[in-house]
C-alpha cells in the first residue's frame, strides 16, 4: 500500500511511554464519549422550551457537538471518494454529476434541515430523528468542498503518470490506492480541515431549529450559542467562545496537525525537497508506539493485503467493470436528480397555488446577494492568495501559520456577527454593505486552504528549476506559481462562492438581544421564511439560489477550470 509501508519485523514489542500515553488518551476519550451520550430522549424533547446556560453544561455540550461533526466528517469522506471518482471517470460525470454537485452546494444548510427533519423523524423517531437531521445538516456543510477538491485533483493528474499506470495495466483498485488517493492526499487533507472548520459555522442552525411550530434545541454548543444570542447573555456567549477555541486547538493539535505532517510524504517530484518537513508530536508518538505498530502489522496490514489480493484477482478473472461503474453512477445520478426535480416541482406547485409574485422578488433579491458573493470572493482572494502561497512554500511558516489558520477557519464567525454589527451601527455602515465582510469571515478560508494545498504540492524539482533559470519577483509568479496553483485557486473560488451563498443566510439577518438588522438579499429571505414557517417562500428562495449558483458555475467557474485542465496544472 502506498500509505501503509510493509514492515518485516512482526515480533511483539515491549510497551513504552508512548504506549501508556496512547492508552490513557483512549480511555479518557471513551469516558468523555460516555458522559456526552448520557442524554434521555425526554430531556431533548423537553428542551423545546427552557435551555440550560450554566457553565457546567458547556464541556459536555461541546463533546456532543464534536461527536456529531466527526460522524458527519466520516460520512463526507466516504461520499467524497465515491462521488468524486464517479464524477471524474464516468460519462455522466461532466453532464450530470458535476452540475448536480453545483446544485447540492447551492442549497443552503437551512434548506436541507427543513426538508430532512420530517423524514428522519418518521424513520427513527423524534430523538434519533433530530440527531440524524443535525448530523445530515453538518454533512451538507462539509461534503461538497471535499468532493470538489478530490474531483479536481483527479481531473488534473499528470498525464505521464496516468500513462505509466496504463502501461502497467493497473486495475481500478490499484490505480485508486497506489496513485490517485496518494496524489489527492494533500488537497484532500487541507480541504477536509476547511470543511471540518466550516461545519462550526452552521452548528447553531443545525442544533437549534423549528419543527412543527416548536423550537428544538439539541444538547450541544451550537444550541448553547443560539440561545445565548437570543437572550443577549454576553457572559454565556463569551464562555461558549472560549470553549470553542479550546476545542478547536485540541482538535488541531491531536488530529489535523498529525495529518498535515503525514500528508507531506505524498508530495510529487523527482527531487527530494531540502525544506524542513512539518512535524507533529502526536505523529511521532504514534510512530514510536510499539502497540500501534503491532496492531498495524498484525491486524490492519493483513486485512488490507487480503482486500488488495481479492481486488486484483477479481480484476484479472472478470472483464473490466466499466458497465458496473456506469450502472452505479447512473442509478446514483437518477436518484439524486429525481429527488431534486421532485423538490423543485413541489416548490413550483406551492408557488403557483399561492403567490406568483414571490418568484420575481426572489430573483431580484438573488442579484443583490450575487453581488455580495462575488465581492466577498474577490476581496478575500486579495490576501489569501499571497499568504497561502507563502505558507505553502515555507515549511517553517507552515508550522505556526497552519494552526492559526485552522483556528480562524474553525471558529464560527457568526458568533461574532452581533458584536461586529454593533460596530457597524456606531460607524454608520448599512448592513447591505456590511454583509460583505461578514460573508468574507466565513468563506475566505476556502481560498486560503486550497492555495496552501496547491503551493505545498509544487514539486521540489520545479522550484529548483525556477532558481536555475533565475526566476524572480513577478516573473516567478507568472511562470511558476500561478500556473501551478491555478487549479487549486479555481477550486477555492468555487467552494468559497458556494460557502458565501450559505453564509448570506446568517450575514444578511443578524439578531442581538431582541434587535434585528436585515439586508436586502436572498439569504435574508431564507432566514425570514424559516423563522416564520413560510414553507412556500423557503422553497422559492432555495430553488432560486440553486439556479444562481449553477448559472454562476456554468458561466464563470467552469470555463476557468477547463482552462486549468488544459493549460495550467503541474506535469511531472
Amino acid at each position: 500500500m502506498a500509505w501503509l509501508p510493509k514492515t518485516e519485523n512482526l515480533r511483539l514489542r515491549r510497551l513504552n511511554l508512548a504506549d501508556l500515553g496512547i492508552m490513557l488518551f483512549v480511555i479518557s476519550l471513551i469516558v468523555a464519549l460516555l458522559l456526552a451520550g448520557r442524554v434521555a430522549p425526554e430531556d431533548v424533547l423537553a428542551q423545546s422550551g427552557p435551555f440550560n446556560l450554566t457553565g457546567w453544561s458547556l464541556p459536555v455540550d461541546a463533546l456532543r457537538s464534536l461527536s456529531r461533526i466527526f460522524i458527519a466528517f466520516l460520512a463526507s469522506l466516504l461520499f467524497t471518494i465515491g462521488y468524486g471518482y464517479a464524477a471524474a471517470y464516468t460519462r455522466v460525470g461532466d453532464r450530470i454529476l458535476v452540475p448536480l454537485l453545483d446544485i447540492l452546494q447551492s442549497v443552503p444548510v437551512l434548506g436541507f434541515l427543513a426538508a430532512s427533519v420530517g423524514g428522519f423523524v418518521l424513520l427513527f423517531g423524534p430523538f434519533w430523528g433530530f440527531e440524524a437531521a443535525a448530523i445530515f445538516a453538518i454533512f451538507t456543510a462539509q461534503a461538497w468542498n471535499m468532493t470538489f477538491a478530490f474531483y479536481h485533483t483527479l481531473r488534473t493528474l499528470p498525464k505521464d503518470l496516468q500513462e505509466v499506470t496504463s502501461v502497467m495495466r493497473l486495475s481500478r483498485w490499484q490505480r485508486l490506492i497506489h496513485f490517485e488517493l496518494p496524489a489527492a492526499i494533500i488537497p484532500l487533507v487541507l480541504n477536509s480541515m476547511m470543511s471540518f472548520g466550516g461545519s462550526w459555522f452552521f452548528l447553531a442552525a443545525s442544533e437549534s431549529f423549528l419543527y412543527q411550530h416548536r423550537t428544538i434545541h439539541l444538547p450541544g454548543i451550537g444550541s448553547y450559542i443560539a440561545v445565548a444570542q437570543q437572550r443577549g447573555n454576553t457572559a454565556a456567549l463569551l464562555a461558549a467562545m472560549a470553549a470553542l477555541l479550546l476545542m478547536i486547538v485540541a482538535v488541531d493539535q491531536l488530529f489535523w496537525r498529525p495529518l498535515v505532517a503525514w500528508s507531506t510524504k505524498f508530495k510529487m517530484g523527482q527531487v527530494e525537497s531540502q525544506e524542513e518537513a512539518p512535524s507533529s508530536f502526536i505523529l511521532t508518538t504514534l510512530r514510536r508506539s510499539s502497540l500501534v505498530q503491532s496492531l498495524r502489522e498484525r491486524l490492519l496490514m493483513p486485512v488490507v493485503e487480503s482486500l488488495e489480493v481479492h481486488m486484483i484477482r477479481r480484476a484479472t478473472t472478470r472483464p473490466p467493470a466499466r458497465r458496473e461503474w456506469r450502472l452505479v453512477s447512473t442509478v446514483l445520478s437518477f436518484v439524486l436528480i429525481g429527488g431534486t426535480i421532485v423538490f423543485a416541482v413541489l416548490g413550483a406547485a406551492h408557488v403557483v397555488g399561492s403567490d406568483l409574485g414571490l418568484v420575481p422578488k426572489a430573483i431580484v433579491l438573488g442579484f443583490y446577494t450575487l453581488g455580495r458573493v462575488l465581492a466577498a470572493v474577490g476581496l478575500g482572494a486579495l490576501w489569501t492568495v499571497p499568504v497561502g502561497v507563502w505558507v505553502g512554500m515555507n515549511a517553517r511558516a507552515l508550522k505556526w501559520a497552519q494552526p492559526l489558520a485552522q483556528m480562524a477557519a474553525s471558529f464560527p464567525a457568526n458568533v461574532l456577527f452581533p458584536l461586529i454589527v454593533v460596530l457597524f451601527i456606531r460607524v454608520g455602515l448599512n448592513l447591505n454593505w456590511g454583509a460583505i465582510p461578514l460573508m468574507m469571515l466565513g468563506t475566505q478560508w476556502y481560498i486560503l486552504f486550497n492555495v496552501m494545498a496547491g503551493a505545498m504540492a509544487i514539486p521540489a524539482d520545479l522550484k529548483e528549476a525556477g532558481k536555475v533559470f533565475g526566476l524572480r519577483g513577478a516573473r516567478v509568479w507568472r511562470e511558476l506559481i500561478l500556473p501551478a496553483i491555478f487549479p487549486s485557486l479555481i477550486t477555492g473560488g468555487i467552494t468559497a462562492a458556494g460557502g458565501a451563498w450559505n453564509a448570506s443566510i446568517v450575514a444578511e439577518v443578524v439578531v442581538w438581544h431582541g434587535k434585528t438588522l436585515a439586508a436586502s438579499g436572498l439569504g435574508a429571505l431564507v432566514t425570514e421564511s424559516t423563522a416564520s414557517g413560510n414553507t412556500v417562500a423557503l422553497l422559492v428562495a432555495i430553488v432560486v439560489m440553486s439556479g444562481f449558483v449553477v448559472a454562476t458555475n456554468r458561466l464563470l467557474w467552469r470555463p476557468l477550470y477547463r482552462l486549468a485542465e488544459t493549460r495550467f496544472h503541474v506535469e511531472e
